[in-house]
């Protein structure tokens, strides 16, 4: 532990200079005191040096990331399930989440690979041990587990997620401390994944109505949803009558869904009753009962979704909704309500009317909102102080590891000015990032928070690097 020198005695003086030559000696003992005096500080610091020059000298918390990995994958996959799964076996992304699936299952997997590389286990016996784990699992969900059905697609994903873990429990000091080529592939990487998120996101976000024929469904009660306890008076979609059966033009419908703005559905409903879970009001799906268009209510609130290529990535799309846009019946037990939704980029546009009140709002999609696809349970937008800031933290994680391997990469450089000149570099990416998938896919621009939780995030990820660079050195510049 860190250790202080022992102050000199001092001979009997009158209390005010003791007490004034004891201030001046308690500084400079403070001062003495360095973290290059801590013997933990210092082996820490080699062990630092060390993993990163010649691979994994983290053993000590190699095992309880490989308990903690092996506890999480037990409890989400052995864990029997209300909802039978019913994919094939021999699907690679299964299910209608099944992008969703496989990106869970990568993360699930990694802190497996990691602890066992942490804890010095070769390369081949450990990867060939997490596909036999995964092998088992699968089987066991296949033929004992209630609601389970195990896939190739997972095994292939969690062998994945074991080996990427593997790669980074063995680089682990290499991926702290980088030396000049590796800080330069790896901000790379990281800029990539930003700009790669964001064309995701806003292909996401683009309407994608199948290629069959429609049906309309008013007021239909779905699953364990609640029955909608109204009357639809009329029903239309872009200015058309809105069947309660097959669309007679289905062609009509899907470029109308396409279109640049979109196509409205309005709805005119007789409120009697507000239910308590989701209620569809008007649904729209193909002749495979995949849904198209969702106008519902949910309590005081009015829900809106549509298929976008979310649903083509296996990915989840979230519901957007208007806070109070389905009021409750009038004095007299009904009211007659003018319920509208449009999916036009770059916004969605929600509005009630009725004999009480109007309301309406606008939420802006942009390739910030990628977030949100990969949710696991349902996600409800209303464009609210709590969207913007989770929008913002998003930008702000993803950006982190490109500021933090930037950083190193900037401090790799010789001279004030081309770390200066390489460092404002980096920013170009980024604003590129804001900038071409808005103008790919016609989304709204990035808002203020969107801008500051980016910055932020760059910002955190070099003020980490500069402090891991001060505590333990970077790299090859000692030899320079």
């Amino acid at each position: 532990m860190c250790s202080a020198p022992e102050p000199p005695p001092w001979p009997d003086l009158p209390e005010p200079e003791r007490t004034s030559i004891l201030a001046a000696e308690d500084r400079a003992v403070a001062a003495s005191i360095t973290c290059s005096d801590c013997e933990l500080c210092s082996s820490f610091r080699i062990m630092i040096k060390s993993s990163s020059a010649s691979g994994s000298s983290f053993g000590h918390v190699g095992r309880p990331v490989l308990i903690v990995g092996a506890l999480a994958i037990a409890l989400a996959t052995l864990a029997p399930s209300d909802q039978p799964d019913t994919a094939e076996s021999m699907c690679i992304v299964c299910g209608q989440f099944g992008g969703v699936d496989a990106f869970v299952n990568v993360l699930l997997y990694m802190p497996l690979g990691a602890g066992l590389a942490l804890l010095g286990r070769k390369r081949v016996p450990s990867m060939l041990g997490m596909v036999a784990l995964t092998v088992v699992i699968e089987l066991l969900q296949r033929y004992l587990i209630p609601g389970r059905n195990g896939a190739i697609g997972d095994v292939i994903t969690n062998s994945v997620g074991g080996a990427l873990g593997y790669f980074v429990g063995s680089h682990l000091g290499q991926l702290l401390l980088p030396a000049r080529r590796t800080a330069t592939w790896l901000s790379g990487g990281g800029l990539s994944v930003w700009a790669l998120a964001h064309l995701i996101g806003g292909y996401a976000l683009v309407p994608s109505p199948t290629e069959k024929r429609y049906f309309g469904q008013l007021a239909h009660q779905l699953g364990q949803d609640s029955a909608y306890d109204g009357r639809i008076l009329s029903a239309s979609l872009g200015g058309r009558p809105f069947p309660d059966g097959e669309f007679p033009n289905a062609n009509w419908v899907a470029n109308s869904l396409r279109a640049p703005r979109g196509a409205a559905v309005d709805v005119i409903a007789e409120i009697r009753a507000l239910p308590r879970r989701q209620a569809a009001i008007a649904r729209l799906v193909d002749i495979d009962e995949e849904e198209i268009v969702l106008l519902a209510a949910e309590g005081e609130d009015i829900l809106f979704g549509i298929r976008t290529h979310a649903a083509d990535l296996g990915l989840r799309s979230p519901s957007y909704r208007l806070k109070g846009g389905h009021p409750g019946p009038s004095v007299a037990g009904r009211q007659s309500t003018l319920l509208r939704a449009r999916y036009a980029l770059p916004s969605v546009e929600l509005s009630t009317v009725s004999e009480r009140a109007r309301r309406e709002t606008s939420m802006r999609l942009s390739t910030s909102n990628a977030w949100r696809f990969m949710a696991l349970a349902p996600i409800r937008v209303d464009g609210g102080r709590t969207d913007m800031v989770l929008d913002a933290l998003w930008l702000c994680v993803l950006l982190v590891p490109a500021g933090y391997w930037g950083q190193f990469m900037v401090l790799h450089r010789r001279t004030r000015g081309a770390r200066v000149s390489l460092g404002l570099a980096l920013l170009i990416p980024v604003g590129v990032g804001f900038a071409v998938g808005p103008a790919i896919f016609g989304l709204a621009p990035p808002q203020l928070s969107d801008i500051g939780g980016a910055s932020v995030g760059l910002i955190l990820g070099a003020l980490v690097a500069l402090w891991m660079s001060r505590a333990y050195g970077v790299p090859g510049i000692a030899e320079r």
